[in-house]
């Protein structure tokens, strides 16, 4: 749980966490959207890299955020699953090391969050080699049983609000560093 609302009841921490990064969030899709239009072949094959760099970097921190929700590792299939929509991701940046529940946690909140998106994002792509969709697709089949499980123990654990606000928004923004301007 999270701070107070107005009436005195906690706020799930999820539900802090959405407000807390929206800005980022926000800010981090409109770079996408501009440099990485997922309707063109180039497009998508940026986006696909920038996810590969993002989730070689907390991979590990995405596998403890798994361990805390008692969900599987998954960093390892995700990795593969961009691996064979690029063909190619020799040249990932080196894991960035997560300490703590509540920053594991806030890294967890974007990258098992996205499948959200990739539920969308997969539906509207062309069909063809241009865009394969192991990884979206991997995102989207399993979101449904990921996603609720991972938010429960989200609002449930004991973790600082603003500690895994920070790690969730520090995602965003090194997302959207990562993209050219």
């Amino acid at each position: 749980m999270s701070s107070l609302a107005n009436n005195d009841e906690p706020i799930p921490l999820s539900q802090h966490l959405r407000t807390a990064t929206m800005p980022q969030h926000r800010h981090t899709e409109s770079l996408m959207d501009d440099y990485a239009p997922l309707q063109t072949a180039v497009g998508y094959r940026r986006f696909l890299w920038l996810m590969a760099r993002l989730h070689a970097r907390y991979a590990e921190a995405l596998d403890r955020s798994s361990e805390i929700a008692g969900l599987p590792q998954r960093s390892a299939e995700l990795l593969a699953a961009l691996r064979a929509d690029l063909g190619d991701t020799d040249a990932l940046d080196a894991n960035v090391t997560v300490n703590g529940n509540a920053q594991c946690m806030g890294v967890g909140y974007v990258l098992e969050g996205s499948g959200l998106g990739a539920t969308v994002l997969v539906r509207g792509l062309p069909k063809g080699p241009d865009h394969p969709h192991a990884y979206l697709s991997l995102l989207s089949e399993s979101v449904g049983k990921r996603w609720p499980a991972f938010k429960k123990t989200l609002d449930a654990e004991p973790l600082d609000a603003d500690a895994t606000a920070a790690a969730a928004a520090a995602v965003f923004n090194e997302l959207a560093a990562m993209v050219p301007t």
